[in-house]
């Protein structure tokens, strides 16, 4: 009995020793203080910076995790990189794929989350509607409320104002949207006269020079027009019936003529012959049209002058150098002709594909890049300076979604294209969604 009684006494005393008079022993352990014990909760009071382009970001508040790997980031459901941690802010690597736009922030810690709604900026190129309702119709009004039928070129004076080609008519576009009919009246012609009372037939490209007058490839006339800032119509060049002659501008012959630029000094013409695939130039004070480049074969091949191949010209820009870029729409390339006539090849045939996706209309940016519209490959790309040639708006396959994000959205055979800049110095293009007929801006934002 007494032995027992020892043993008793002594399990007693062990029992006490372990009931927390133990200083190194903490009964109510909280192994992550910042993972949600004693009842902190989960908030997220502010995101650094909030607007932002592929940045790190910074999410404060309370409640997190010390463990970077406990806090689970997404945002607008995709999953970020936490690289940092306390309890009171997470330092995260955005999704590689987010796109522009506004995104909910959504953070869970140990079963907890809580979401900032559109709590996240990602600033990138968005699309949207700049005039047009998409109706097939010719109406004036501002934005939404105008109409076009058949938007082709574009092209912008100092003032910056657009003009575009729509079917029978030249439209003006102020700065706000706003649209009116500047030249050309129902039904298509031949006719010359002042605005309304003059007569076009599926007109294509425009170009514009310091002086304000606008040169209008007039397609189906196989004609080149010319309209003073008095929008007064008159006829350049070209006989009215399909052919090639060289010579007076009321003797020469063009043949679907589709694109057309100015030289900086306003002296001459560029007419891409779309059917004679040729390039016409044409002095604008004696009318004088003479052939620049091509051979008048549907063989593409590099060259100087008439020895080059030009299949099926589409419009043309002049770059800051001096160099007079082509887009190719019969072999899908882009050409170049320098100021000694040679013409070479730049890019366009789109390997992916390995299909020509009809490159039609070309602007360059202050930076000399270069924006080309693919009208069959539904897309804007851009060549750097460096020959590096992206996507920069446009999917070839995917929903049909008209505005959002450049990388999202699809166009409905992309034609005439202008580029300005904002008040930041980032390019701003506008591109005719021909098949919607529409005008879409491209801005960052």
């Amino acid at each position: 009995m007494k032995q027992i009684l020892v043993v008793v006494s002594l399990l007693g005393i062990m029992s006490c020793s372990k009931s927390g008079n133990d200083p190194g022993v903490d009964p109510n352990p909280n192994p992550d203080p910042g993972s949600g014990g004693n009842n902190v909760e989960l908030i997220i009071t502010t995101i650094t910076p909030n607007s932002a382009e592929m940045v790190p970001v910074t999410i404060n508040g309370t409640g997190f995790s010390t463990t970077a790997s406990k806090n689970m980031v997404h945002i607008n459901g995709l999953p970020a990189t936490v690289t940092n941690a306390t309890a009171t802010s997470l330092q995260i690597t955005l999704p590689a794929n987010l796109v522009a736009g506004d995104h909910d922030v959504m953070v869970t810690v140990n079963g907890k989350q809580v979401t900032k709604v559109k709590g996240f900026h990602l600033v990138g190129w968005i699309v949207s509607n700049f005039a047009g309702s998409g109706d097939w119709a010719q109406v004036d009004g501002t934005g939404d409320a105008a109409a076009f039928k058949q938007p082709i070129g574009l092209a912008i004076d100092a003032a910056g104002n657009f003009y575009l080609s729509d079917l029978n008519k030249i439209r003006k576009i102020t700065p706000q949207g706003e649209v009116s009919t500047f030249a050309g009246g129902a039904g298509s012609g031949s006719v010359d006269g002042n605005g309304t009372n003059a007569r076009f037939s599926s007109p294509a490209s425009i170009a514009i020079d310091n002086a304000g007058n606008l040169y209008v490839a007039d397609q189906f006339n196989h004609q080149i027009r010319m309209i003073t800032p008095n929008k007064e119509v008159s006829t350049l060049a070209g006989t009215g019936d399909p052919g090639w002659a060289d010579g007076d501008g009321d003797k020469a012959k063009f043949s679907l003529p589709y694109g057309i630029a100015v030289n900086p000094s306003g002296t001459y013409l560029y007419v891409g012959d779309y059917a004679n695939h040729v390039i016409r130039r044409i002095e604008i004070a004696t009318r004088q049209v003479i052939t620049l480049a091509g051979d008048k074969t549907s063989t593409r091949k590099d060259g100087k002058g008439t020895a080059a191949g030009i299949p099926s010209p589409g419009n043309l820009a002049f770059d800051a150098d001096g160099n007079l870029l082509v887009t190719e729409k019969g072999a899908g390339m882009i050409r170049k002709i320098a100021p000694d006539g040679t013409v070479t090849t730049i890019g366009g045939f789109d390997v992916r594909q390995d299909v020509n996706i009809q490159p039609t209309h070309l602007a360059f940016d202050k930076d000399k890049n270069t924006y080309v519209t693919f009208s069959g490959g539904r897309e804007v790309k851009k060549y750097a300076t460096n020959g590096t040639a992206s996507i920069f708006a446009g999917v070839w396959v995917g929903p049909d979604q008209e505005n959002g994000p450049a990388n999202m959205i699809q166009f409905q055979r992309p034609e005439g294209i202008v580029v300005k800049e904002d008040a930041q110095g980032n390019p701003v293009l506008y591109v005719v969604d021909s098949q919607r007929k529409k005008i879409k801006k491209i801005a960052k934002q």
